[in-house]
């Protein structure tokens, strides 16, 4: 299978940002797909592109060794299976990898929810810029305003946007959502699925590509 370097690690860096175990690789119907969940089980993420191989193919590979890689690739690449081998030949590079054994089965919940909106890079940026006030980030929607709120005993921040009214509050880990939020690199709307103390998803695309990350609210005990 070839495939464009640059649009392998484009890809691939919201995977990064979220795997720290293995990732699931799938090359069929002229798709290639990443699913990949913490070993905290906290977040999972799911990415697909097109291309234009005719291969079949499912594998699992060590996500810091296959991003590692890939990091190393320029130009056109050769992608090849032999088991357990996947090697990637460039015109100037050669690097193999040996791939793992599935540790855990990685599926993509199923996440609905009572809200569902569109969020812009702004909005999004500013958690990474909270993330240091608190290790959770409160989502809230409140009499018509969606708002970033993290506190602390000695600083507070807030951010807010006009919204449609409902009455919803989600904490989540800010640490891990300033990771993934860092490696949103689109000029389109992100979608937001929101819901009270209810995983979180975000899905955006950049042209043919796609992501879909999911992240587990903190829920404090009562």
């Amino acid at each position: 299978m070839k495939i464009n370097s640059k649009r392998l690690k484009e890809i691939f860096a919201p995977v990064a940002a979220v795997a720290d175990g293995t990732v699931r690789v799938d090359v069929n119907e002229g798709e290639m797909r990443f699913l990949a969940v913490d070993v905290a089980h906290i977040q999972c993420i799911y990415a697909k592109m097109p291309t234009d191989s005719k291969m079949n193919m499912v594998f699992y590979a060590d996500a810091e060794r296959f991003g590692n890689a890939v990091g190393d690739l320029d130009g056109d690449v050769e992608i090849t299976h032999d088991k357990p081998w996947l090697t990637f030949t460039g015109e100037n590079s050669l690097r193999s990898i040996k791939l793992v054994e599935p540790d855990l089965l990685i599926k993509v919940p199923s996440i609905t929810s009572q809200y569902v909106r569109a969020v812009d890079q702004d909005f999004l940026s500013r958690i990474p810029k909270m993330s240091g006030i608190n290790e959770c980030i409160a989502i809230k929607i409140h009499r018509g305003r969606m708002i970033l709120e993290a506190s602390s005993d000695v600083e507070t921040a807030i951010y807010s946007i006009i919204t449609e009214d409902a009455e919803i509050e989600s904490k989540y880990s800010s640490v891990l959502m300033s990771k993934i939020v860092k490696t949103i690199k689109t000029d389109e709307p992100v979608i937001m699925t929101i819901d009270d103390n209810y995983p979180l998803k975000l899905e955006w695309s950049k042209g043919d590509v796609s992501w879909t990350y999911i992240i587990a609210p903190r829920i404090e005990d009562v």
